[in-house]
């Protein structure tokens, strides 16, 4: 019979223990969807280890549309009007409307608002199948400040405030396990500069499927990063072991 010292029982003891850590840690990644709430600068170009690429950016329909031109392509609950964010020194001169005026950081990409809508206070965005990541940007119509609170499956954000005169706030939200994000909400607080509606706009996603859209960069497999966890404390369990061990072990 072999005896276990202290100083073994104790490494085996922490290694059970560590086991149940990674274990629960897994199936916490798993479900683990996490959002993040950036500034008015423009956006990094990687989210949660994920390489971004732009939405494809398309001629503007100036029309009530359903879901966005581009490949993949985001789809809306309800009819929003699509636009460009105003640029006051494109030449000959913008006007506005139709165009939107004024975005933040110099972006005068393609952006969506709800002031021609049913509910101009909310809007879910559905996002293509195979979606890993995904930030857009928030703004209200008017050039007041508006809070919005964002809803995902299982998170809500605090109260987020934007201003109208060049105040878009990126909005990011990334899977941490490989589940594909599904759908968002936007709601702006019902006050006097919320109730003109809001816009949505400068979309960046890590998509996997066959309409593209993702780059390079993936966040580690969570069975991975356990075996390779076990893996290494095992080692140690084994090191701490056979150290403590006489020749008789």
């Amino acid at each position: 019979m072999k005896i276990i010292n202290g100083n073994s029982f104790r490494a085996v003891g922490m290694l059970a223990l560590a086991c149940l850590f990674v274990s629960l840690g897994s199936y916490r990644l798993n479900a683990a969807v996490i959002m993040t709430i950036g500034s008015t600068n423009a956006p990094a170009s990687t989210l949660g280890g994920f390489t971004m690429s732009p939405l494809a950016r398309t001629n503007p329909r100036f029309a009530l549309v359903t879901s966005t031109s581009s490949s993949p392509s985001v789809g809306f609950n309800q009819g929003v009007y699509e636009t460009a964010a105003f640029d006051p020194s494109a030449s000959p001169a913008q006007s506005a409307p139709p165009y939107f005026a004024l975005w933040s950081h110099g972006y005068t990409g393609n952006v969506w608002h709800t002031a021609d809508s049913g509910n101009t206070r909310s809007l879910t965005l559905t996002l293509p199948a195979s979606t890993k990541a995904f930030y857009f940007y928030v703004q209200p119509v008017d050039f007041g400040t508006v809070s919005f609170t964002i809803d995902y499956p299982g998170i809500q954000s605090g109260s987020l405030s934007a201003t109208g005169n060049q105040g878009a706030v990126y909005v990011g939200l990334h899977s941490n396990a490989g589940e594909d994000l599904t759908s968002i909400k936007i709601t702006s607080e019902d006050t006097s500069a919320g109730a003109f509606g809001f816009a949505v706009g400068e979309f960046g996603i890590f998509n996997t499927g066959s309409g593209g859209g993702g780059g390079g960069g993936v966040v580690p497999e969570p069975t991975s990063m356990a075996i390779f966890g076990l893996s290494g404390l095992a080692f140690l369990a084994k090191r701490v072991r056979s150290k403590r061990c006489n020749g008789s072990c």
